[in-house]
Parts: structure tokens; C-alpha cells; sequence
């Protein structure tokens, strides 16, 4: 080998046995992240790869409980929309019946009378 090519060698040689110890150091954290979690790497599952069963328990839960809540808020929903409904209607009839009442004649006594009931 020649001298050259030795003494390009020798300082490459180390950079590279640092880069690689630096990465495995890497590696054996990222393991150790994951063993204290519990997180079980499952790499032939496509949507859920790295989530624990705790986790995915949680998120059913969560999932169930949303579903709850639709429910019950679109019955609210149609218990006020039926509720208003009535109350228009309740408010139609009366205004109708407030006009009928104004639209009869008037005798000479009614001014009289309606003075008095607005005491």
C-alpha cells in the first residue's frame, strides 16, 4: 500500500469507528426507551406500528365515548327542533286567534271593557 493511501486511511478509519459507536449508543438508548415504555415494535401491523395495548385500549375507549356523545347530542337536537316546532305553532294559533278576536265587530260597551282589563 502506499504511504499516501496508509496515512489517508488511518484518520479515516477512526472518524468512521467514532460515527459508528456514536450510532449503536443511539440505537441501545432508543431501545432502552422502549423497553421502559413497554412499546412493542410490531412492524407488520400498517396502521398502528409502535402503539402499546394499553394505548390502543384508551383510544377504543375514546373512540366509543365520541359516539356517546353524538348520539346523545343529536337527540338533543331533535328534542329542541321538536320542542321549537311547537312552540311556533302554539304562537300561529294564538296570534290567530288574537286577530279573529280584533277583526269582530265592536259593540259601544267594548272600548269600556278593554279599559278596564288593562287596569
Amino acid at each position: 500500500m502506499e504511504p499516501g493511501v496508509l496515512a489517508l486511511m488511518i484518520p479515516l478509519s477512526a472518524i468512521g469507528t467514532g460515527a459508528l459507536a456514536i450510532y449503536l449508543a443511539h440505537v441501545r438508548k432508543l431501545a432502552e426507551i422502549k423497553a421502559r415504555t413497554g412499546v412493542v415494535e410490531n412492524r407488520n401491523t400498517a396502521n398502528n406500528g409502535n402503539v402499546s395495548g394499553d394505548v390502543r385500549a384508551e383510544l377504543q375507549a375514546l373512540r366509543e365515548e365520541v359516539a356517546k356523545l353524538r348520539d346523545t347530542s343529536t337527540k338533543f337536537d331533535l328534542s329542541f327542533d321538536a320542542g321549537l316546532t311547537r312552540l311556533e305553532d302554539r304562537v300561529a294559533r294564538v296570534e290567530e286567534q288574537n286577530h279573529a278576536a280584533r277583526s269582530t265587530p265592536v259593540s259601544a260597551d267594548e272600548p269600556a271593557v278593554l279599559m278596564a282589563r288593562s287596569r
